[in-house]
């Protein structure tokens, strides 16, 4: 571990596949050991780093390909897998039980990490943050708003789909779950990582390239410590409460960073409403629906990853034609644009 700690700062390569990545630890700020990951950028000089901030139970090689497609692109791109997943520290006696405090605890990780890497990272800075990583890049910017430089964010998790329940009495009961001493039993529905399972939950109005999907499960056959089979009710708490502040016209309002969110018009995981409602508040917002996509955008099949490359390149062309302006509402619909 140390060894590979040495190697990612003094910007050495260790690398299982045919592109080189660069793979370390950190130590967060309560002393837990956090697994990082950086792909250089392929062209002769960096263009600007890409931050991919993981979605729930995410890890560095499920990200592998769309980091490698930014950084031929000629993107620095770098990531980390969250406390509680991947192969960073855990938390609870059930390895494959995603457990977290807070989403302040995720905020304070990537602050640590950003922190040690500052002098060393292109600029722009930008966030490219799938549904979890939304919810905490939107935080992150608000408490740190000269750090990042723009944020792309993927079905961002503003608002967990709680249907068929209405939002409030899931929200109520898992308080009382919670309450009653049931942080840290899986969420109704999820069950500990198998492999078997894995491969039988592939559905495809949910789930987007199914060999990348196979793919997925075999890593984690053959490496189960980076598994994860569901959130723990502690966790979903914790979600409910960091959705509280993204209601919140005002602290959105406080917001200057740019902001491109993509949404998928037929999202199961979380409430697209919010998202477009989030962009009508934040002061600086371009909003696209993909209503062919997925939830998970950035593993989707290969039509509409392609039409997200697409998409992060014009607005990192328009973040430098305007980098230094002031920030003003560019909310923009454009549907299914190939």
């Amino acid at each position: 571990m140390l060894f590979q700690v040495i190697l990612f700062f003094l910007g050495l390569t260790l690398t299982g596949t045919s592109e080189a990545v660069q793979y370390g630890f950190f130590t967060s700020y309560d002393h837990q050991m956090i697994r990082i990951a950086k792909v250089p950028s392929k062209q002769s000089s960096s263009k600007g780093t890409i931050i991919l901030l993981q979605g729930m139970g995410g890890f560095i090689e499920y990200y592998l390909d769309i980091m490698n497609s930014m950084s031929h692109k000629g993107f620095d791109v770098l990531t980390m897998d969250w406390r509680g997943q991947g192969d960073s520290g855990r938390f609870t006696d059930q390895p494959t039980l995603l457990y977290v405090d807070n989403f302040d605890s995720y905020v304070k990780d990537l602050h640590v990490f950003l922190s040690n890497n500052e002098e060393k990272l292109k600029r722009p800075i930008i966030f490219l943050a799938s549904s979890m990583g939304g919810n905490i890049a939107i935080h992150y910017v608000h408490k740190h708003p000269k750090k990042i430089d723009a944020v792309i964010a993927l079905a961002p998790m503003i608002k967990i789909n709680t249907n068929p329940y209405p939002y409030f009495f899931a929200e109520n009961a898992v308080n009382l779950l919670v309450s009653l001493g049931m942080g840290k039993a899986f969420v109704f529905g999820y069950e500990p990582f198998s492999y078997d399972h894995c491969i039988q939950n592939y559905n495809p109005l949910k789930n987007g390239d199914k060999t990348i999907y196979l793919r997925d499960c075999d890593i984690l056959k053959k490496r189960p410590k980076l598994a994860i089979g569901g959130p723990s009710f502690q966790w979903l708490q914790a979600a409910f409460k960091a959705s509280q502040d993204l209601e919140n016209e005002k602290y959105l309002k406080e917001i200057r960073t740019p902001f491109l969110i993509i949404t998928s018009q037929h999202d199961y995981l979380v409430n697209t409403e919010a998202q477009i409602n989030l962009c009508r508040l934040l002061p600086n917002c371009q909003l696209q629906v993909y209503e062919d996509s997925h939830h998970n955008i950035l593993k989707d099949v290969n039509s509409i990853v392609k039409r997200l490359i697409k998409d992060v390149d014009v607005f990192y062309v328009n973040l430098h034609k305007t980098f230094d302006s002031k920030p003003s509402q560019q909310m923009v619909y454009q549907e299914n644009t190939p």
